[in-house]
């Protein structure tokens, strides 16, 4: 394979820093202006940072009510869970560049609770600051740091889960199927709205529009273009595994494979297109489509009752009911 440079030429990141820093504000006000306004989840139980190759990572990690293996509780009601914890690596969406860790506290928060596991919702460096392969290296550097201390932490490092949105379950299906460095250590992977055709020039992707009354959105192809040019260094091979899931091994993925879709969302298609990869090589693959829905809708529910909250509470569920399922956990909890 043709070595590529780790970094973009300095020109090059100089234009891409500037955009991208303006494009990361412009987010960051449309966010605080069109978020819902919800009862917020309760916060995680510990936030800490987990080593990387270059600097230490931000994680938080989410316990269920009833296990204190965070060094931090001093709740006098906790007590030690009757059996080891299961871990579920969390990755959220970012567009590969947008710091964004932590906006999926209520599906953390949820996971822990109804699995139960220990959740660790990992942050990771970005494009182009840091682009490919430096958010890879962190989620294997996430997944060393976890396994090492399990013991401490009353954990179980054999049983492993990972997961993410977006560009987070682009990373997670990559973490789970084509690193030979993770091989073997994923009983299952949920992956919300995956991209996993980076391959695919952005403008010949479908172009669909929620329906009326959905939430979500689509991402314009110009700024899904700029994403992955931030991502990607010059001249690397987009149909290589380790950026396009859907070229991978399908023999290699864990045996378990939830793939949640959005209706309206035009990473739609590809994210099927891999989940009709994995069942022909007799992976065990479960879709949940939110009809009508754009991408990332979980996000943008406001009113839990309406259909875009139905759907997320349904897509919620399955996931949790498939991390069980693949942890050995019966409906009851504690495995």
């Amino acid at each position: 394979m043709t070595s590529v440079p780790r970094h973009h030429p300095r020109f090059r990141y100089a234009l891409l820093k500037v955009e991208m820093t303006l494009l990361r504000a412009l987010i960051s006000i449309f966010m605080a202006i069109t978020s819902p306004k919800r009862r917020p989840r309760a916060p995680a139980d510990e936030r800490t940072t987990y080593p990387s190759a270059s600097r230490p990572q931000r994680v938080d990690i989410y316990l269920p009510e009833s296990s204190s293996s965070s060094p931090n509780s001093n709740s006098s009601s906790s007590k030690p869970p009757p059996t080891l914890l299961p871990i579920h690596i969390s990755i959220h969406g970012s567009g590969f560049s947008i710091p964004s860790h932590g906006t999926d506290v209520e599906f953390c928060r949820y996971l822990s609770d109804t699995t139960p596991c220990a959740v660790l919702d990992i942050d990771h460096r970005h494009g182009p600051e840091d682009p490919y392969p430096a958010a890879l290296e962190d989620i294997v550097s996430a997944v060393r740091w976890a396994e090492s201390i399990a013991d401490s932490r009353n954990w179980d490092a054999s049983r492993i889960s990972i997961g993410g949105f977006s560009s987070g379950g682009a990373l997670a299906l990559i973490a789970s199927g084509a690193m030979p460095e993770l091989y073997g250590r994923f009983k299952a992977v949920v992956a919300f709205y995956p991209s996993t055709n980076l391959a695919q020039e952005p403008g010949d992707k479908p172009k669909p529009k929620p329906k009326k009354g959905a939430v979500g959105g689509v991402v314009p192809v110009s700024i899904r273009r700029f994403f992955y040019n931030c991502y990607l260094v010059a001249g690397q091979d987009r149909a290589d595994p380790r950026v396009s899931p859907i070229y991978a091994d399908p023999r290699r993925f864990p045996g378990s494979v939830t793939i949640v879709t959005c209706g309206s969302d035009s990473l739609l298609k590809e994210a099927r297109e891999l989940g009709e990869i994995l069942r022909g090589v007799g992976k065990d693959v479960v879709e949940f489509e939110a009809r009508g829905q754009g991408h990332a809708w979980d996000l943008a529910v406001k009113e839990r009752e309406s259909e875009a909250g139905v759907l997320r509470d349904q897509a919620y569920e399955l996931a949790a009911r498939r991390v069980r399922e693949a942890f050995g956990i019966g409906e009851g909890g504690w495995g």
